[in-house]
């Protein structure tokens, strides 16, 4: 999977694309404060726009770990099929509902009807017979596809795949300076690893502290700039 960016650059429109953490930081990240950040489309496959299924996805600057996210989720799967498949929990998403489409599993599906509400059901929704996938729709008519609408979940599945799996591949930079009564003392830099930008705050923040208490002392003040260096 890929990533195209489509950006505001000073009164400029541009597009530009990424599919890792590392090109995100040298295509957007190093230049945060010229872009403006218009659309987001999530790639699912080749890079000829033709044969994708895209996800387009609004975004702010404030969203910046959004961005990582998903930057992290292209370099980690080629296709939103396998994101999928990654996860653990997919109960309630929309392609669960679809089933292999086989005589054995219609059956099933259509128990207990009559021969004409089968009829109905086939003609009064979206069937073809030699499609891989069918389910229910929402008005108990036959819908089927080859392609599962992956697309849909995405959200979810986004959310999902980050709350059962912690990233801790992406380094960060993290600069501490340390300041009495407004009186700059010293620099310190630490490398953490974590996939966000809140995670890797509070795991840089948890380094100074330590620092703080062994090596300078209390009645300090610090301040933390961290930078993204990716996998």
């Amino acid at each position: 999977m890929f990533i195209k960016l489509i950006a505001n650059v000073n009164g400029t429109t541009v597009e530009k694309t990424f599919d890792s953490v590392k090109s995100l930081k040298e295509n957007y990240l190093s230049m945060t404060m010229a872009h403006e950040i218009e659309t987001v489309i999530l790639m699912n496959g080749s890079d000829q726009e033709q044969y994708n299924r895209a996800l387009a996805v609004l975004v702010g600057h404030e969203e910046e770990d959004k961005l990582i996210g998903l930057a992290y989720l292209c370099e980690t799967f080629s296709s939103l099929e396998e994101l999928y498949n990654s996860l653990g929990d997919t109960s309630g998403l929309h392609c669960e509902e679809y089933i292999q489409n086989n005589d054995e599993n219609l059956e099933n599906m259509l128990s207990g009807k009559s021969v004409a509400d089968i009829i109905k059901t086939a003609l009064m929704g979206d069937y073809r017979w030699s499609d891989d996938f069918v389910r229910l729709d929402g008005y108990a008519n036959l819908e089927s596809t080859n392609y599962l609408p992956y697309e849909v979940d995405f959200s979810d599945m986004y959310d999902r795949y980050f709350e059962e799996n912690e990233i801790d591949d992406v380094e960060w930079s993290a600069m501490v300076r340390v300041t009495k009564d407004g009186e700059f003392l010293e620099a310190k830099q630490f490398e953490v690893y974590a996939l966000f930008y809140n995670d890797a705050y509070e795991l840089a923040k948890e380094e100074a502290l330590e620092y703080i208490e062994d090596e300078i002392g209390e009645d300090v003040d610090f301040t933390i700039e961290m930078e993204l260096k990716g996998k």
